[in-house]
């Protein structure tokens, strides 16, 4: 009878596995249609603004980047209004995007967003950025059709709560080193991308930073009032902790407040090439790549590429790309100041 009763129990155990994997890949293939089907409802803008060359109206840098990280606060209440699919699908993406066409040496910059809030990010634009040019476009082409090309995602190498460097570390605009390397391609065949998409952050982002400072408090020994000639000779045996805050440890917690003090996002950063060549075309991705090592901070955090060196995973980001759907194995959290410095619009 209890014989019976093991193997009645082994047949349930197997047939609810077999229940939740079917489930389960019933549920990845909901989502890779709803992500899908985002994606093909998204709307497309080219974005143009006239040079800043008026003297008696010029910005300062800070002034502008600050615009930037502004216009990056007012994204954060866009979120999903259907509960289930916040939940399971999380909220929609926004797209920033920097291009040079296969054909043409011309930096185009893009946004996208879905269809039923393009008019209200679009104002959100012009509201920061009243001179620029919007137009609703079609799709472009980077790639070279008989050439080669190469990709790569980013991520955050420490703590998601731990920032890059923001645009009050830079005494000039970080954006010129990116726009730097793109300047380089030929007139034709030889395209590149950077790709960042943004979405509200549903992460715990707050918490794990609190606790992350609550640590560097606790590592502190508070000196006792007063101490028997037998304590202190028992502590001279013990590792010594130190009785004040250091002053890392003081820019950590510092930053670390100051970045969950600010509207978060998540992220997805690629980087894509494509040239006549293999070798000009890893050229290209390296020179991409490198560009965002200036957001690297030495105390704190820094992106890190992964590249996509097998033709499954190459294929899957230029279809992630080529689609505009977010990743969330490729996400790190951003702020709106980190984002500023990223991505802003000329």
């Amino acid at each position: 009878m209890e014989l019976s009763n093991i193997y009645l129990a082994i047949i349930l155990t197997g047939a609810l596995a077999v229940i939740f994997l079917i489930f389960y890949v019933f549920f990845l293939k909901i989502k890779e249609k709803t992500f899908l089907n985002r994606s093909m409802n998204l709307v497309l803008f080219s974005v143009a603004l006239p040079q800043r060359i008026e003297k008696d109206k010029q910005v300062s840098l800070e002034e502008f980047l600050k615009t930037s990280q502004q216009f990056y606060s007012s994204l954060a209440g866009i979120k999903e209004s259907d509960s289930l699919k916040k939940i399971f699908f999380g909220n929609p993406a926004i797209v920033f995007e920097i291009a040079v066409h296969r054909v043409g040496e011309q930096i185009h910059f893009y946004f996208a967003c879905p269809r039923n809030i393009a008019s209200m990010v679009e104002k959100e634009v012009l509201g920061f950025w009243p001179k620029a040019q919007i137009q609703q476009t079609s799709d472009y082409n980077i790639f070279n059709p008989t050439g080669f090309s190469v990709a790569a995602s980013a991520c955050l190498k420490k703590s998601l709560a731990l920032p890059l460097k923001t645009f009050q570390d830079f005494g000039t605009d970080p954006l010129s080193s990116i726009t730097s390397v793109l300047t380089k391609l030929a007139k034709e065949d030889e395209g590149a991308a950077i790709q960042i998409l943004i979405r509200p952050t549903r992460k715990p982002v707050e918490k794990i930073g609190r606790k992350m400072i609550d640590s560097i408090y606790k590592s502190i020994k508070k000196p006792p009032d007063s101490a028997k000639p037998s304590d202190l000779l028992k502590k001279e045996k013990e590792p010594q902790l130190p009785t004040e805050i250091s002053p890392n440890q003081q820019k950590t917690i510092n930053a670390i407040s100051e970045k969950i003090s600010q509207p978060l996002f998540d992220v997805n950063l690629r980087v894509l090439a494509s040239a006549p060549t293999k070798e000009k075309a890893e050229q290209i991705l390296l020179g991409l790549k490198s560009a965002f090592d200036q957001f690297s901070h030495p105390l704190f955090n820094q992106i890190v590429f992964r590249k996509n060196f097998l033709a499954k995973s190459l294929k899957k980001n230029f279809y992630l790309f080529s689609f505009r759907i977010f990743n969330n194995s490729e996400s790190m959290v951003l702020s709106a100041a980190e984002l500023a410095g990223i991505f802003h619009f000329p």
